[in-house]
Protein backbone atom coordinates (compact mmCIF):
# COMPACT_ATOMS: atom_id res chain seq x y z
CA UNK A 1 0.00 0.00 0.00
CA UNK A 2 1.31 3.45 -0.97
CA UNK A 3 1.38 5.90 1.98
CA UNK A 4 -0.74 9.04 1.93
CA UNK A 5 1.02 11.56 -0.27
CA UNK A 6 1.73 14.65 1.79
CA UNK A 7 3.72 17.41 0.04
CA UNK A 8 6.82 16.33 1.94
CA UNK A 9 6.37 12.68 0.94
CA UNK A 10 5.91 13.69 -2.68
CA UNK A 11 9.12 15.65 -2.70
CA UNK A 12 10.99 13.02 -0.72
CA UNK A 13 10.34 10.45 -3.43
CA UNK A 14 11.91 12.74 -6.00
CA UNK A 15 14.85 13.28 -3.66
CA UNK A 16 15.69 9.62 -3.17
CA UNK A 17 18.39 9.93 -5.77
CA UNK A 18 19.71 13.19 -4.36
CA UNK A 19 22.80 14.28 -6.20
CA UNK A 20 21.28 14.08 -9.65
CA UNK A 21 22.21 16.91 -11.95
CA UNK A 22 21.97 18.01 -15.56
CA UNK A 23 22.05 15.13 -18.01
CA UNK A 24 23.48 16.00 -21.41
CA UNK A 25 21.75 15.30 -24.76
CA UNK A 26 24.35 12.68 -25.73
CA UNK A 27 23.62 10.57 -22.67
CA UNK A 28 19.87 10.79 -23.26
CA UNK A 29 20.24 9.89 -26.93
CA UNK A 30 22.29 6.80 -26.09
CA UNK A 31 19.75 5.70 -23.49
CA UNK A 32 16.84 6.21 -25.90
CA UNK A 33 18.37 3.54 -28.12
CA UNK A 34 17.95 0.94 -25.37
CA UNK A 35 14.73 1.28 -23.38
CA UNK A 36 12.62 3.41 -21.10
CA UNK A 37 14.08 2.06 -17.86
CA UNK A 38 17.64 2.66 -19.05
CA UNK A 39 16.66 6.16 -20.16
CA UNK A 40 15.23 6.88 -16.71
CA UNK A 41 18.48 5.74 -15.10
CA UNK A 42 20.51 7.82 -17.56
CA UNK A 43 18.40 10.84 -16.67
CA UNK A 44 18.64 10.68 -12.88
CA UNK A 45 21.92 8.79 -12.54
CA UNK A 46 23.86 10.56 -15.26
CA UNK A 47 27.61 10.92 -15.69
CA UNK A 48 27.25 14.42 -14.28
CA UNK A 49 25.50 13.01 -11.21
CA UNK A 50 28.34 10.50 -10.84
CA UNK A 51 30.86 13.36 -10.90
CA UNK A 52 28.85 15.50 -8.45
CA UNK A 53 28.40 12.55 -6.11
CA UNK A 54 32.14 11.84 -6.16
CA UNK A 55 32.93 15.45 -5.30
CA UNK A 56 30.43 15.32 -2.44
CA UNK A 57 31.80 12.04 -1.12
CA UNK A 58 35.33 13.37 -1.35
CA UNK A 59 34.36 16.34 0.83
CA UNK A 60 32.13 14.48 3.30
CA UNK A 61 33.79 11.08 3.48
CA UNK A 62 37.45 12.03 3.10
CA UNK A 63 38.34 15.70 3.49
CA UNK A 64 35.75 16.19 6.24
CA UNK A 65 37.17 13.50 8.55
CA UNK A 66 40.72 14.64 7.77
CA UNK A 67 39.95 18.19 8.84
CA UNK A 68 38.40 16.99 12.10
CA UNK A 69 41.20 14.59 13.02
CA UNK A 70 43.15 16.01 16.02
CA UNK A 71 46.38 14.22 15.09
CA UNK A 72 46.24 15.61 11.58
CA UNK A 73 45.59 19.07 13.01
CA UNK A 74 48.92 18.85 14.86
CA UNK A 75 50.66 17.70 11.68
CA UNK A 76 49.16 20.62 9.76
CA UNK A 77 50.53 23.06 12.34
CA UNK A 78 54.05 21.66 11.98
CA UNK A 79 53.96 20.91 8.26
CA UNK A 80 51.00 22.64 6.53
CA UNK A 81 49.42 21.18 3.43
CA UNK A 82 49.44 17.48 4.31
CA UNK A 83 45.64 17.10 4.05
CA UNK A 84 45.66 18.78 0.64
CA UNK A 85 48.51 16.54 -0.47
CA UNK A 86 46.62 13.43 0.64
CA UNK A 87 43.44 14.48 -1.14
CA UNK A 88 45.28 15.35 -4.35
CA UNK A 89 47.43 12.23 -4.30
CA UNK A 90 44.64 9.77 -3.55
CA UNK A 91 41.91 11.28 -5.71
CA UNK A 92 42.70 9.27 -8.89
CA UNK A 93 42.55 5.98 -6.96
CA UNK A 94 39.39 6.99 -5.12
CA UNK A 95 37.82 8.10 -8.40
CA UNK A 96 38.47 4.75 -10.09
CA UNK A 97 36.87 2.96 -7.15
CA UNK A 98 33.90 5.33 -7.22
CA UNK A 99 33.30 4.79 -10.94
CA UNK A 100 33.23 1.00 -10.49
CA UNK A 101 30.79 1.37 -7.59
CA UNK A 102 28.61 3.72 -9.61
CA UNK A 103 28.36 1.30 -12.52
CA UNK A 104 27.24 -1.29 -9.95
CA UNK A 105 24.63 1.19 -8.69
CA UNK A 106 23.30 1.92 -12.18
CA UNK A 107 22.88 -1.77 -12.99
CA UNK A 108 20.89 -2.38 -9.82
CA UNK A 109 18.85 0.79 -10.24
CA UNK A 110 17.88 -0.30 -13.75
CA UNK A 111 16.81 -3.71 -12.45
CA UNK A 112 14.83 -2.03 -9.66
CA UNK A 113 12.91 0.17 -12.11
CA UNK A 114 12.30 -2.78 -14.42
CA UNK A 115 10.75 -4.71 -11.53
CA UNK A 116 8.47 -1.91 -10.34
CA UNK A 117 7.60 0.34 -13.29
CA UNK A 118 6.07 -0.36 -16.68
CA UNK A 119 7.77 0.82 -19.88
CA UNK A 120 5.26 3.67 -20.15
CA UNK A 121 5.72 4.72 -16.52
CA UNK A 122 9.50 4.71 -16.87
CA UNK A 123 9.30 6.68 -20.12
CA UNK A 124 7.02 9.31 -18.56
CA UNK A 125 9.28 9.58 -15.49
CA UNK A 126 12.32 10.03 -17.73
CA UNK A 127 10.46 12.75 -19.65
CA UNK A 128 9.72 14.57 -16.39
CA UNK A 129 13.26 14.42 -15.01
CA UNK A 130 14.79 15.44 -18.34
CA UNK A 131 12.33 18.32 -18.76
CA UNK A 132 12.63 21.87 -17.47
CA UNK A 133 10.84 21.24 -14.16
CA UNK A 134 12.66 18.00 -13.43
CA UNK A 135 16.03 19.48 -14.27
CA UNK A 136 15.30 22.49 -12.07
CA UNK A 137 14.53 20.12 -9.21
CA UNK A 138 17.58 17.91 -9.78
CA UNK A 139 19.99 20.82 -10.17
CA UNK A 140 18.72 22.32 -6.92
CA UNK A 141 19.15 18.99 -5.16
CA UNK A 142 22.72 18.80 -6.42
CA UNK A 143 23.60 22.11 -4.78
CA UNK A 144 21.58 21.77 -1.56
CA UNK A 145 22.53 18.30 -0.32
CA UNK A 146 23.16 17.82 3.37
CA UNK A 147 25.72 15.34 4.67
CA UNK A 148 26.06 16.46 8.29
CA UNK A 149 24.66 13.31 9.86
CA UNK A 150 26.59 11.02 7.53
CA UNK A 151 29.80 12.79 8.53
CA UNK A 152 28.99 12.27 12.22
CA UNK A 153 28.63 8.54 11.59
CA UNK A 154 31.89 8.41 9.67
CA UNK A 155 33.73 10.17 12.49
CA UNK A 156 32.14 8.07 15.26
CA UNK A 157 32.47 4.61 13.71
CA UNK A 158 35.81 2.86 13.17
CA UNK A 159 34.27 1.16 10.14
CA UNK A 160 33.07 4.57 8.84
CA UNK A 161 29.58 3.16 8.28
CA UNK A 162 26.61 5.43 7.63
CA UNK A 163 23.39 4.38 9.38
CA UNK A 164 19.93 4.37 7.77
CA UNK A 165 18.81 6.89 10.39
CA UNK A 166 21.55 9.35 9.43
CA UNK A 167 20.77 8.89 5.75
CA UNK A 168 17.12 9.67 6.46
CA UNK A 169 18.01 12.76 8.50
CA UNK A 170 20.29 14.08 5.77
CA UNK A 171 17.56 13.48 3.21
CA UNK A 172 15.04 15.38 5.34
CA UNK A 173 17.54 18.23 5.73
CA UNK A 174 18.05 18.25 1.96
CA UNK A 175 14.29 18.40 1.39
CA UNK A 176 14.05 21.46 3.63
CA UNK A 177 16.96 23.19 1.91
CA UNK A 178 15.56 22.45 -1.54
CA UNK A 179 12.15 23.81 -0.56
CA UNK A 180 13.74 27.01 0.71
CA UNK A 181 15.97 27.39 -2.35
CA UNK A 182 13.16 26.90 -4.88
CA UNK A 183 10.54 28.91 -3.03
CA UNK A 184 7.00 28.10 -1.96
CA UNK A 185 5.18 29.04 -5.16
CA UNK A 186 7.42 27.05 -7.48
CA UNK A 187 7.64 24.17 -5.01
CA UNK A 188 3.86 23.96 -4.81
CA UNK A 189 3.72 23.81 -8.61
CA UNK A 190 6.25 20.95 -8.70
CA UNK A 191 4.35 19.03 -6.02
CA UNK A 192 1.08 19.51 -7.91
CA UNK A 193 2.67 18.24 -11.12
CA UNK A 194 3.99 15.15 -9.36
CA UNK A 195 0.65 14.51 -7.65
CA UNK A 196 -1.06 14.33 -11.04
CA UNK A 197 1.64 12.31 -12.79
CA UNK A 198 0.49 8.82 -13.74
CA UNK A 199 3.99 7.39 -13.27
CA UNK A 200 4.53 8.79 -9.80
CA UNK A 201 2.69 6.17 -7.67
CA UNK A 202 4.92 3.40 -9.07
CA UNK A 203 8.02 5.53 -8.51
CA UNK A 204 6.92 6.39 -4.99
CA UNK A 205 6.23 2.73 -4.17
CA UNK A 206 9.90 1.99 -4.88
CA UNK A 207 11.05 4.43 -2.18
CA UNK A 208 12.14 1.84 0.41
CA UNK A 209 14.15 -0.16 -2.12
CA UNK A 210 15.76 2.96 -3.60
CA UNK A 211 16.68 4.16 -0.11
CA UNK A 212 18.26 0.80 0.68
CA UNK A 213 20.20 0.86 -2.59
CA UNK A 214 21.49 4.39 -1.92
CA UNK A 215 22.61 3.36 1.56
CA UNK A 216 24.34 0.27 0.18
CA UNK A 217 26.17 2.43 -2.35
CA UNK A 218 27.26 4.87 0.36
CA UNK A 219 28.66 2.04 2.48
CA UNK A 220 30.44 0.02 -0.19
CA UNK A 221 33.94 -0.84 1.02
CA UNK A 222 37.24 -0.83 -0.83
CA UNK A 223 38.65 -4.07 -2.16
CA UNK A 224 41.82 -5.48 -0.53
CA UNK A 225 43.74 -4.36 -3.61
CA UNK A 226 42.38 -0.82 -3.29
CA UNK A 227 43.28 -0.73 0.40
CA UNK A 228 46.82 -1.82 -0.45
CA UNK A 229 47.16 0.88 -3.10
CA UNK A 230 45.79 3.55 -0.74
CA UNK A 231 48.25 2.49 1.99
CA UNK A 232 51.17 2.56 -0.46
CA UNK A 233 50.24 5.96 -1.86
CA UNK A 234 49.65 7.41 1.61
CA UNK A 235 53.14 6.36 2.69
CA UNK A 236 54.68 7.85 -0.45
CA UNK A 237 52.73 11.11 -0.08
CA UNK A 238 53.70 11.41 3.59
CA UNK A 239 57.40 10.80 2.90
CA UNK A 240 57.49 13.34 0.06
CA UNK A 241 55.56 15.94 2.04
CA UNK A 242 57.66 15.71 5.19
CA UNK A 243 60.86 15.68 3.16
CA UNK A 244 59.82 19.00 1.64
CA UNK A 245 59.05 20.39 5.10
CA UNK A 246 62.43 19.29 6.44
CA UNK A 247 64.19 20.84 3.45
CA UNK A 248 62.37 24.12 4.05
CA UNK A 249 63.22 24.04 7.78
CA UNK A 250 66.73 22.55 8.20
CA UNK A 251 66.72 23.07 11.97
CA UNK A 252 63.52 21.06 12.38
CA UNK A 253 64.84 18.38 10.07
CA UNK A 254 67.88 17.85 12.31
CA UNK A 255 65.81 17.23 15.43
Amino acid sequence: MIPARTPLALLAAALLLAGSAFVGPAALHAAQETGAHSRLVATIASDTMRDRLFERQLEIGFRGPLEQDPELAEIEMECPGFADALVAGLTPTLRRSHDVDYDWFRDRLTALFESGMSEDEAADAADFFSGETGQRLLLTIATQQSGTNALRDIMADDDMTISPQSMDKDRADTVQRVQEAIGKEEMDAIISELALAGWFPAFEALQPRMSALNLELANLDYTPEEYAEIDRLTAEIAEAHFTRCDAADPVSGQE
